[in-house]
This record gives C-alpha cells, structure tokens and sequence, in this order.
C-alpha cells in the first residue's frame, strides 16, 4: 500500500516490488508497504525482475493536513515507508468504500481516522505537544484581552503576539473556546460592564468603561448574553440593594 500525503500522497503497494528512492534514501518497497511522500519531495523507483506493481494511493492537500493535525504548520513524514496492519487494514477498507459509493459521511469518518492514526503512529507524542503549544497560545490570546478589554483590540494585533496567522488563529480560537476571538472579548466587557453597573456607574458610564463605543451596540450584546434588558437589570440591582 502506497499512502502518499500532498502532504503530498499516501499509496499502499498492493504488489510487486520496486527499488525507491525519497528524500536521498534507497528503499526496496514490497506488498503491504505503505508509502509516504511529502509536498515536493523528489522521489522516483524503478521496476525489480520484471514485476508488475499494483497500488492505489490518496493525494490529499496541504490544507487538509493542517486542518488534521489542528495546528498551523504543515506535517513532514521523516520516514517514506510504514509497515503497520492496522494502517493498512484502515486504507484498505477506505479504498473500498470509495470504490463501492458508500455512506459519504461514513468514508469522511474513516478517512479522518487513518490520517490521525497515521499522525500518530509517525509522531507520536509529538502531535500532541504541538497542540498543547497551540493552546497555550490561544490562553495566552484570552489573557491579553482581558487585560486589554477597554481599547480596541485588533485582528493583526493578537496574529502578532501569537505569531499564527489571521485564518488559522480564528479557527483554532473558535475550537478551543467555541466563539470568535471578538466575541469572547465582547464577553470579557460585558462582565465588566455589568461590575460597573453594580458600582453605580449609568449605562453610558458602565459602556464607555467597559471598552464599548456605540450605547446601542452595548445594548444589544448585553440582552443577548444576559438575557435581561438594561433596565431589568438595572431595576432588579436595586431591589438587591434595598
């Protein structure tokens, strides 16, 4: 079996053997060897004793790789072949769904499992490390705009600090926290906001100290996060306060 990852490809050679070459190395692949070729890594093989060879193989994008391994760098396969059972059995039965027309949503489960198994077969603990890195980042991200809530925070400000980019820092911000880095920070002023409330400040003063501009804008986000007007909120601070 060939798997050849675009990442570059990923292919399991199903017969016959050739001589390889990747990445500088020599290999002699056989039935069963699954094949990994990272984007634009010269390789090439050559016919063994008049064998015919037969595999199948999966080109699969760069950004699907990224999108797989959830962190902003795009994964390189240190080692071009892989002998494992349970990989190949998982190709296998991948190569037939797609051949049958099965399930849609079943062949993307599937796939989606042989590619983290095979991330986690070539690295490891390292995967998981890389992740971690990446959450750090993003509670790093949470931290500055708690203590920057008062000003406009921006997009380019948190790609800079984080050193992730502005579509990636989205995505992974919104996995991790399940909303936008603009919406948490909305979060952050309204919880302020709502101290300031309870210190006495009038909607105006409590807005305007709590990072927003626009009083009708203040007024919308916090009926849709507290779920009470303004004024019901205000009314019942004073009954709290009786």
């Amino acid at each position: 079996m060939i798997l050849i990852c675009r990442l570059k490809c990923t292919s399991l050679k199903v017969s016959g053997r050739r001589n390889f070459v990747c990445g500088g190395r020599k290999y002699v692949i056989a039935a069963g060897d699954i094949l990994l070729i990272n984007p634009r890594q010269a390789h090439g093989c050559e016919q063994i004793g008049g064998e015919n060879l037969h595999y199948f193989s999966f080109n699969i994008a760069e950004e699907v790789m990224q999108e797989i391994a959830g962190y902003n760098v795009l994964p390189y396969f240190a080692e071009c072949i892989v002998k494992s059972q349970p990989l190949k059995r998982l190709m296998l039965d991948l190569r037939e769904m797609i051949a049958t027309g099965g399930d849609s949503s079943a062949k993307g489960k599937l796939f989606l499992l042989l590619m983290k198994e095979l991330l986690k077969y070539c690295y490891g603990e390292a995967v998981e490390t890389e992740k971690y890195k990446t959450a750090a980042k993003i509670d790093d991200i949470c931290r500055y705009l708690t203590q920057n809530y008062w000003r406009n925070v921006t997009l380019d400000e948190l790609v800079q600090m984080s050193g992730i980019s502005k579509f990636h820092l989205i995505r992974l911000f919104v996995r991790q926290k399940k909303l936008s880095p603009h919406k948490y920070l909305e979060t952050v002023r309204i919880e302020k906001a709502k101290h300031f409330l309870e210190e006495g400040f009038s909607p105006v003063q409590a807005a305007l100290k709590a990072g927003f501009t626009d009083q009708s804008h203040f007024t919308n986000v916090f009926r849709a996060l507290i779920g009470l007007t303004l004024r019901v909120y205000e009314n019942i601070m004073k009954e709290v306060d009786k």
